[in-house]
C-alpha cells in the first residue's frame, strides 16, 4: 500500500462556543458551556428555554457566497460553507485558489 500524506493548512470553526477559531478555542479552554437560555419564543414548543449547540447570532448573509443558492438551503449548510471558507482563509491560500488542483485538495466537514 503505497504512503500518502495529507496537510492540514487551515481550520475553520462555527460552534455554540465560538464562531471562529480564536474564540472556540479560548472559550472552551475556559471551560465555558454551551448551553444558553434562549426566549421561548424561539422554539416551539414554548417550553423550551434552554438549548445546547445553537450557535447565536450566526447570519448567513456574512457568507460570501450567491445569496440565492444560501436562500434555498438549510441553515447546516450555510454553518458548512461559513467553516469552509474560514478554513481556506486560515490556510493563506484564498488568494491564489485558481491555481491549485482541485483534485488534490478538499474540504473535510464533520458534526457531531
Amino acid at each position: 500500500m503505497q504512503n500518502r500524506r495529507v496537510v492540514c493548512t487551515g481550520i475553520g470553526v462555527l460552534s455554540a462556543l465560538g464562531s471562529n477559531l480564536e474564540s472556540f478555542s479560548k472559550n472552551l479552554f475556559d471551560g465555558q458551556s454551551a448551553i444558553r437560555r434562549y426566549p421561548s419564543d424561539r422554539f416551539l414548543p414554548a417550553a423550551l428555554h434552554l438549548a445546547a449547540g445553537c450557535i447565536p447570532d450566526f447570519d448567513p448573509g456574512c457568507i460570501d457566497y450567491d445569496q440565492k443558492i444560501l436562500a434555498r438551503c438549510d441553515l447546516f449548510i450555510a454553518y458548512a460553507l461559513h467553516a469552509a471558507f474560514a478554513a481556506i482563509k486560515h490556510s493563506g491560500l484564498n488568494d491564489n485558489l485558481e491555481s491549485y488542483d482541485r483534485m488534490r485538495a478538499g474540504v473535510c466537514f464533520g458534526s457531531g
